[in-house]
């Protein structure tokens, strides 16, 4: 009797669900070489990142910043986690860098916490100078939505032992919250309403996407800043899946 060979194909569909309403790092990817990192550091050019240095929470920390530095400019080089160039850009202004105290955390946390690009308001909650940031062709790297991961510092406010309210928005989102005095190297998550921490995410769809970070009034010296921030989703066209041959 003839042996009979047959194949069968399964396909594992992705296990990602409700990617809109709950943030991708909740989400247990089963193929990580589908997602993408993009990470920018801003300071000056004494707090820039070298390319092995890794920064952030635990996911999605990963090597290979781009170094914003300076109060403005423009990157048209910037590379994924892995340093392959990708074609998005990104502008930015700011009233100018400064620092957070620094007392501790890991190489790559203390350079990238060390200043960042600040947002400012006088005393008398007047006039001030926000910080702006502006990404194009996102959609190009990543499929929608996609999290924006902001690293946040007090940016040289004074009093210097005490934190300072902001309003932090990335394209139609909105989160209040309360920057920590410095950093010890523990990762507090702002949750959004007014709560102090130094990092936060928000879920985007945007293929420009505007990020403004202001400063509120109430101290004597009203500062907030956005010291580093990562771009993590799926990548974009990529879909899971595998092939199971059996004869």
């Amino acid at each position: 009797m003839k042996g009979r060979m047959f194949m069968r194909v399964v396909f594992f569909a992705p296990l990602i669900s409700g990617a809109t309403a709950a943030a991708l790092d909740d989400v247990r990817y089963p193929f990580p070489e589908g997602t993408e990192v993009i990470s920018v550091n801003f300071g000056d050019g004494g707090t820039a990142m070298g390319a092995g240095a890794d920064a952030g929470i635990d996911v999605p920390r990963k090597e290979n910043w781009n170094n914003a530095i300076g109060d403005n400019g423009m990157l048209t080089n910037i590379v994924d986690h892995r340093g392959t160039k990708v074609v998005v850009n990104m502008t930015w202004s700011c009233q100018d860098e400064d620092a957070t105290t620094i007392t501790g955390g890991t190489p790559g946390d203390q350079t990238m916490m060390a200043e960042g690009a600040r947002s400012w308001k006088e005393a008398a909650g007047g006039a001030g100078v926000n910080c702006t940031l502006v990404f194009s062709n996102l959609l190009s790297v990543f499929d929608a939505p996609y999290n924006l991961y902001v690293y946040i510092g007090r940016g040289g406010g004074w009093p210097a032992t005490s934190g300072n309210s902001f309003t932090l928005t990335a394209g139609t989102n909105a989160l209040t919250g309360w920057t920590l005095a410095g950093f010890d190297g523990t990762w507090n998550k702002c949750m959004g309403g007014g709560d102090a921490g130094n990092w936060c995410v928000i879920s985007c769809v945007e293929d420009t996407l505007q990020v403004d970070l202001v400063a509120g009034a109430g101290k004597t010296l009203n500062t907030a800043a956005i010291n580093g921030l990562q771009l993590y989703g799926i990548k974009q066209g990529y879909r899971p899946g595998s092939v199971l041959v059996v004869r």
